[in-house]
């Protein structure tokens, strides 16, 4: 590893977390800004705030299909999508370690903090 900054090799996957919150805002504004970097993401959320995404990303839509977050007024179906997200990673049978929503929610139910790389290690 030389530090210097490069291409990703494999994809990486962001969800949105609870789509009323500010996940994505946070992801819209990252693939506006960096077009030439979407290619290398899956995006996980809700079908219709997907279609609404710029760029090239992979998109994997979890949740109702007919979901439309209300920013800023998370509810129950909210907090279905996350549910779909971390079910949807149960059936993937290698998901790596650092960006394992599983091991994510694991670790949170024991009170610990999330197992994040440190960032040369993802850029």
């Amino acid at each position: 590893m030389t530090g210097e900054p490069g291409p990703l090799t494999d994809k990486i996957a962001i969800t949105c977390g609870d789509p009323a919150g500010i996940g994505p805002e946070i992801i819209a504004s990252w693939l506006s800004a960096n077009p030439s970097e979407a290619a290398g993401v899956a995006v996980i959320g809700p079908s219709r705030w997907l279609g609404t995404l710029a760029g090239g990303p992979a998109r994997v839509a979890v949740g109702l299909d007919a979901y439309e977050a209300r920013p800023g007024l998370p509810d129950g179906e909210s907090a279905l999508v996350a549910w779909a997200a971390l079910e949807r990673a149960a059936a993937v049978v290698d998901r790596g370690y650092y960006f394992d929503l599983l091991e994510f929610q694991k670790n949170h139910e024991n009170g610990m903090t999330p197992s994040t790389p440190i960032i040369p290690i993802i850029y």
